[in-house]
Formats: structure tokens, sequence, C-alpha cells
């Protein structure tokens, strides 16, 4: 019986010309273990996205998603960007919390957990020192935890060394035979995971080509000379090359079984090794460690040759990482010598972090160097104009490592360079980074990418690098960190450690066709509705007549009917009453979680200025925050911003007879920003920011000011007029001045970089 169904369903990114996903239709049954495949870019991630309605991507879609009421988990491709705690148990414990899960309830739940997954011994360890393995366990234990029917896996593999992926299949494979859980799993690598598959879906330019059983998946890809055959297992990628017949074997055991069967003759690879070992870089008895007495790197010695590519292998968290960290001069040893003086271009794991600008053509720009060659090279013309936070992890990979090679190091240092980057793209990587000539050292988990791209290998272990030898000796030697061409062809081809080099040695062609289409968005998916925030009638007029007419009942009813501790009556009010229309006014959005976390943000940014600059009477950007709130995310939204933020930051300066007071100011100011935001931010969002500067500086000043000075003068004076009013904002004056001039500094040095941020996160997720 089916658990989830995806009936005829097309999707187009909103800002984007083509078509992403084309007629899907998947019936997925309970207890299914199904593997999705395909290159990258051809719809695998935006369709699992679907599965998990809170993650649905906005954009042009139609079709029917047939969600029969079961809790999906979902593992993302980034493992550190899933960990919210700083606890093992706390993260367990989680996602029950907010569950409502009684105490005791979640003790067990944790202990079961931590038993099943075998956690028990790090359960009490900071996220932090764990192990990239460790980690993605962590993840999929957390989900587990909260009992789903379905498990969603985006590349989980991707960041994972052999071993701890080995482990990590282990856990998911028993998950599904023994716990009856249905698993969705996407990867680019499928050595080793094929065997563990029920189906098989392969993808390709967004449409399903192939929805099979694992054996019979080759036959179909074959037929259509798809490139996707070079994702497949090593296993059935020989017995296509070779013709194979019979059975196709799936795993690396299988293949061996029938390439002896079906290759009587011995082969041999020669092996070359490079003349030149010119030494550019060394460093000897290197020590480092981030707490004492708990090296990470102990006695590290290591030569580097001009013009050679070394990759360090080894397990995740054993100081891969960290030594890159030092050649590039990030980290300092404590003991031990490195020349110095080399220009170091390092690719850290989460390339994001080496784009700071608004597009990725503009932090291009910023290098100061040529690079319209690195930009054909690594095919990144399509990307040029958008944002890096935008682009998936194989197009900021390619865009990151181009703008390295840009720089024209002596030595490149990259982090798993091939992370979320498909098979054909990998060999494309191998060539671009053999034909650079440039001395570069990696560190991966990819041991068939290292076959084919390295000159030398060494095993990171203990502290040091150690069995540095050239790639054929160091892959044949090894019994774990060995290629599954080596495992399977050792009988019969001698030294060969990849895949092309079997192919080249017994004969034979893997006959494949690059067919990359980009498909238009067709007229009538752009006439289907976007899922996407209406502002009703109901919901304006309710707004309108809460601000204007409801708060300043309550704070006058609150002034003159309260006893002690009215405040916490009115404020109370106020936030129920003000918070109605925002319901109303998204009572007909799926995902309402994402317009209150962005909303969530907002107040938090607010109330964390306020106390910090809480030192210097009246200069706070929590007023700044409030108004470019408003301009964001319109009028009601901006009153709860404002309104939230002056209760929420009245807990650390103190609730008092003002705090309603605040509430409404603070409040107002947003719902009018809103209001003018068209004012302010123009055709194709261009910012202006001086208008909202010197707005934000009108209306503290006189609106702000009046309200608060208002207040003053009811809570001091018995009798109040115009005159006592007027005499108490004039008294004022200084203060809300000071005020107005602090919002208009911060709205000057804040518009851009938040507004900008925010447009982006509005469109991306078709927010409020």
């Amino acid at each position: 019986m089916g658990i989830f169904e995806i009936k005829e369903l097309s999707f187009a990114y909103k800002n984007s010309d083509n078509l992403i996903l084309e007629d899907i239709n998947i019936n997925v049954e309970k207890g299914e273990f199904i593997l999705i495949c395909g290159e990258s870019g051809c719809g695998k991630t935006t369709l699992l996205k679907h599965f998990k309605k809170e993650l649905t991507p906005f954009g042009y879609r139609k079709g029917e998603i047939v969600d029969k009421g079961n809790f999906v988990g979902y593992v993302m491709q980034d493992i550190e960007s899933q960990i919210v705690t700083d606890k093992v148990w706390s993260e367990l414990a989680f996602g029950l919390e907010n569950m409502g899960m009684d105490k005791e309830q979640i003790r067990l739940r944790c202990a079961e957990v931590s038993n099943f997954f075998g956690i028990t011994s790090w359960y009490h360890k900071k996220t932090y020192e764990l192990s990239g393995g460790q980690k993605q366990l962590l993840n999929l234990a957390s989900i587990l935890a909260l009992k789903p029917e379905i498990i969603v896996l985006d590349e989980p593999l991707s960041q994972l060394d052999y071993l701890a992926g080995v482990e990590f299949l282990n856990a998911l494979s028993r998950i599904n035979k023994e716990l009856g859980i249905t698993i969705l799993i996407s990867e680019h690598n499928l050595d080793g995971v094929m065997e563990y598959a029920d189906r098989v879906i392969a993808m390709e330019n967004g449409q399903i080509i192939a929805n099979e059983k694992p054996e019979k998946i080759m036959p179909i890809l074959r037929e259509r000379k798809s490139s996707i055959i070079s994702a497949m297992p090593t296993s059935m990628r020989l017995y296509n090359a070779l013709n194979g017949k019979g059975d196709i074997p799936i795993n690396a055991s299988q293949g061996k079984i029938w390439l002896e069967r079906n290759v009587e003759k011995k082969y041999k690879v020669d092996i070359k090794e490079k003349n030149e070992k010119e030494v550019i870089f060394s460093c000897k008895e290197l020590y480092f460690g981030y707490e004492r007495e708990k090296d990470v790197v102990k006695n590290l010695s290591l030569e580097i040759y001009k013009g050679e590519i070394f990759s360090i292998l080894g397990s995740n968290g054993s100081g891969k990482t960290t030594t890159l960290k030092i050649f590039a001069g990030i980290l300092k040893a404590y003991s031990g010598k490195m020349d110095k003086g080399l220009k170091m271009a390092l690719l850290p794991q989460n390339p994001i972090e080496l784009f700071t600008e608004r597009t990725v053509l503009l932090d291009l720009k910023s290098t100061g160097k040529d690079f319209s060659n690195v930009i054909n090279l690594l095919e990144i013309e399509n990307l040029l104009d958008k944002n890096p936070n935008d682009l998936s992890g194989g197009e900021i990979q390619r865009c990151a490592i181009a703008k390295l090679i840009i720089t024209k190091p002596d030595i490149l240092l990259l982090d798993e360079p091939t992370k979320c980057i498909d098979s054909f793209r990998k060999d494309k990587l191998v060539d671009i980074l053999k034909g650079l000539k440039i001395s570069t050292i990696i560190v991966s988990h990819d041991l068939d990418f290292c076959a084919k791209v390295s000159d030398r290998c060494g095993m990171f272990f203990d502290g040091q690098i150690i069995n540095c030898e050239e790639r054929h000796k160091f892959f044949s030697d090894n019994i774990f960190y060995t290629t599954n061409a080596r495992k399977i062809a050792e009988n019969v081809v001698e030294n060969a450690i990849t895949f092309d080099e079997i192919i080249n040695a017994i004969g034979g062609s893997e006959k494949i066709e690059k067919k990359s289409i980009k498909k238009p968005i067709p007229k009538d998916l752009k006439e289907e509705k976007i899922e996407k925030t209406k502002r009703s009638k109901v919901g304006v007029f309710l707004s309108i007549l809460a601000i204007f007419f409801l708060v300043p009942l309550m704070i006058y009813v609150g002034m003159n009917f309260f006893e002690d501790r009215k405040y916490f009556v009115v404020s109370l009010g106020i936030i129920l009453v003000t918070l109605t229309p925002f319901f109303i006014l998204f009572e007909s959005k799926k995902a309402r979680s994402r317009e209150i976390a962005i909303l969530s943000v907002m107040c938090a940014m607010a109330v964390i200025g306020r106390i910090l600059f809480a030192p210097f009477p009246q200069i706070k950007p929590v007023s700044a925050i409030v108004i470019l709130s408003g301009v964001a995310f319109g009028g009601e939204a901006g009153f709860i911003v404002g309104a939230l933020s002056a209760f929420c930051s009245n807990f650390y300066f103190g609730q008092g007879p003002w705090t309603p007071w605040q509430m409404f100011a603070f409040g107002l100011i947003g719902f009018i920003s809103g209001c003018f935001s068209y004012f302010f931010v123009g055709k194709n969002k261009l910012i202006k920011k001086y208008r909202i500067s010197f707005f934000g500086f009108f209306i503290v000043l006189f609106l702000y000011g009046f309200i608060m000075n208002t207040q003053s003068a009811f809570s001091y004076i018995s009798d109040v007029n115009l005159g006592v009013i007027l005499a108490s904002c004039a008294s004022g004056f200084i203060f809300d001045l000071t005020h107005a001039i602090s919002t208009f500094i911060f709205i000057l040095a804040m518009a851009e970089p938040i507004l900008e941020r925010v447009f982006r996160i509005k469109e991306k997720f078709g927010l409020i």
C-alpha cells in the first residue's frame, strides 16, 4: 500500500527560466529502500524537498502530492547545518522536547536510540568534538527518535570517509529492515549504496528515465546511452563496458567473481613515475593541538614536489583538515619547522566561506585578476549573476575552485573538492587539476577520485601522514582504503586501481552521451498560481482596527481601571490583538513556519541590539531594525516586530507602565514603515537607504518621542492636558534627538546589508 505519492509533478523556481522537474510520478510503498541518482542539477534535491512540506521549494508548480499524514524525517547535505545544540544528549532530546514529551519518555527514547546506534560511549560529548561520521549518525539518530514513517536523505555520505560511510549505511539498513521505515536516499557515488536499494530512480534533465530494481537499471541506461552510467557502481560499469552477459553484478564482491569468470587472460598496468622531484614545500616535526596535552598533529613531516598532486586520506576527525589549515597559515603549529613565503590557496570544507559579495561575478572581480579562461574551464558562465548562497553544493564548489585558481597560487590546498559533484564533473576536475601543473594537496574521502588525480597519496593516522607512496602502490597495498576497481580486478589486471585502467587493459568502451537540455518553463505552468501570502481585506482591516483603535483603547483602559501590575495585562492584550490579523493574513498559507522564523530572527536582532547598547541611553539600533522589518515585510509584520521587541527586551530593562506604550510606539513606526515601503525600495530591489534614514530620523523624533513623552506626562501628572504633553515633549527633546540621530546612523549602516539578504530570502522562499 502506498504511503506517499507524487502525480505528474512539474516545477520551476520563480526566478529561473528553466524547468527543474517535469511530469514526475512516484509511488512510495511502506518499508521500501529507494535510491535516487542523477547528475548535479538534474532535480534530485528539489524532488526530495517535496517529500517534506516544511522544505517545499517556492516557485511554479503543478501536479499532485498525496501526503497520507506520514511524519517525514529529513537528513540534509550539510552535516553541520542540522545540529542545533552543543551536547549529544541534548541534540537527541531536542526534537522530543519540542513535541512536548515528558522527561521520562524523553530519557527512555534517547536511551533506546543511543543503544541502537552505539552512541552511548559519546553520549555526553560536545557536538563540535565529534567526527563527521559521528555527526551524521547523530543526525540520523535524532530523526529516528521522533519515530518517522519515512526518512529522506540528501547525499548523506558526501563528507564521510569509507569506513564511516559503511557504518552509516549499515545503520540505515537496520532501520529499514528491522523497523520497516521507508528510506529515500540520493547519492552521487553509488558504490556500496546500490546493494541496499529495493528500487532505483534515475533522473536526467528533471525527468525520471528509469524506475526499476537495481539489476534492471543498467539495460535501460545502456539503451539511452545515458551519462548516468558513469555514476553506477564500478561492477555494473565493467559489465556494461565489456558487453557482459548473465546476471549483472551489483557490488564489488559480485563484480570480482563475474570478472574472473569472464576474463581468462591476465593483464598488467605499467606504472610510470615522474622523474622530476624538485621539492617546493616541506615541513618537519609539526605539532599542534586545540587543547593542552591533546595533540591533533604530532611529529608530522612531509615533502611536496613541484607540480605534483598529493592526496591525504584517512578517517573523519583524524586531523587532515587541521593540517591543511596549518599549511595555509590559518593555524600555527607550536612546534616544528615549515617552509614559508609560498602563496597558498585553501578550499575549505564549506566553500561558501570564500564568498563575500552579492554575486559570483562580483566576487571573482574582487580578486583583481583576469578570470575569463577559468570561467570556461569550470563551466560557471550561467552562475555568474547568482548569489553564492543560492547555488547548489556542486555549483558553489566549482565557483570556489575557480576563485582559487584565479589567484595563481604556488600551492592549491583542496579540502573535499568533489563534495556534491557528480561523476561526470569529477572526471573534468581531474583533467583540470592535472592540466594546471600547480602543486596541489588534496584532503578527500573520495578514493576513486584520488586514485585518478593523484601522483602520490598518504594516510593520515595518529597525527602523522604515513605510507607516502606512488598512487598505484598506495592503493594496491591497502585492504580497506582502496578503490572498488582494485578490489574487483586485483586477480585479473595487475596494478589497476581505476575503472579506466581496467578497460584500457582488457578492451571495451563505456558508450555514453552527455545530454544537458535546458527546458523552458511551459506557459501553462507559469499560469499556475504560485503559493504565496495573500493580503486578505479582512486581515488588513483588522490590522488597522487593532493598531489605531484597539491598542490605544487597551492602554487607556489599563491606565484607568487596572490596579497593581496592570501593564502585564495590557501588554498581553496588545500582543494577542495584533497577532490575530497576522495569523488571518497567513490562514491560507501552508508553510507558515518560514514567515514566523524570519520575523522571530528580526525580533531577536532588535532585542539583542537594544540590550547590547544598554550602557548608551537613547543610542540603540532597535528602532532601525523595526523600521527595516516594516520596509521588508510590510506593515503588519513591522508592527509585530516592534511590539514584541519592546515587550521581550523589557524583561531585561524592567517591565512597567511604560511597556504597553513602548510596544505601541515601536509597533506603530514599524507599521508606518511598511505602508511606505514602495517609497524606500525602487525597481530591481534598489534600496534607497538615505530616504529610509531620514524617514527613520523624523518618525523617531516626532512620533515615537510624542508617544513616550505623553506616557511620561500621564505617569507623573494627575491632571494632563495638551499643554502638559507639549511641555513633556520639550523637556525630552534632547533625548529624542539623540535617539533619532542614532537611528539615522544605524539605518544608514544596516539598510543595504540587511535588506539585500532579506529580499533574497523572500524571493527564494516566497515569504511575506
